[in-house]
């Protein structure tokens, strides 16, 4: 995600100054090392391919090893937020035997780890900030997820929901799957639905009364 989002900004051929903005205010954060260390070669390869006079190309210290959910509350204090935030969490259930408090903050019955990052992500959102978060369609209509739901029509505006019922061949996973970008303001009275083809390039929109 952050590779293709640097991408689309170097081909608008930015500063020195705007590269250096641009790095400062990239924030990655995964609980795996891999990804930390492909993204830093990937983008700092970019970098240094379009101006190799940029110093310390490689170095983007906000992109981390980091437990995300370490930094997670029923109610936020945390005074770090974002403009955007890009998720394509880890679907799995959490043990019940590790329930704790935020789990009741925001799941009904059983508690799911995508639940968790979406809560997060709401939490870190500056007003007017947007969201893009790749999850389970359940999250629309499902029984344990209605504390969630209630979460995002009290804090999000919902701008687009992308479905595809062919998930195994546009997401490959045995689940149907959801686009859903939301923008953290008031709910509007309508938000849009669309139905995408499997390379998600033509995309019909519906509009739905919330």
């Amino acid at each position: 995600f952050l590779f293709h989002y640097v991408k689309r900004i170097i081909e608008n051929q930015p500063s020195t100054n705007e590269l250096s903005v641009l790095r400062d205010n990239i924030f990655g954060n995964d609980i795996f090392p891999f990804p930390i260390i492909v993204s830093k070669i990937l983008i700092g390869k970019l970098i240094e391919n379009y101006n190799n006079v940029f110093l310390n190309p490689y170095h983007l210290p906000n992109i981390k090893i980091q437990n995300t959910l370490k930094t997670l509350s029923c109610i936020s204090n945390d005074n770090e937020t974002f403009d955007l935030i890009i998720g394509n969490p880890p679907y799995f259930r959490i043990d019940p035997h590790e329930e704790n408090n935020i789990c009741k903050c925001v799941s009904y019955g059983h508690n799911y780890i995508h639940n968790l990052f979406l809560h997060w992500s709401i939490q870190h959102l500056k007003a007017n900030g947007e969201l893009g978060f790749i999850i389970p369609q359940s999250i629309l209509s499902g029984f344990y997820y209605q504390k969630m739901r209630k979460e995002i029509m009290d804090n999000l505006s919902i701008d687009l929901i992308i479905t595809n019922k062919e998930h195994e061949k546009s997401f490959s996973v045995q689940q149907d799957i959801m686009l859903l970008l939301a923008t953290k303001r008031n709910q509007i009275k309508n938000y849009i639905i669309g139905v995408s083809n499997n390379l998600l390039t033509d995309i019909s929109k519906y509009s739905v009364d919330s």
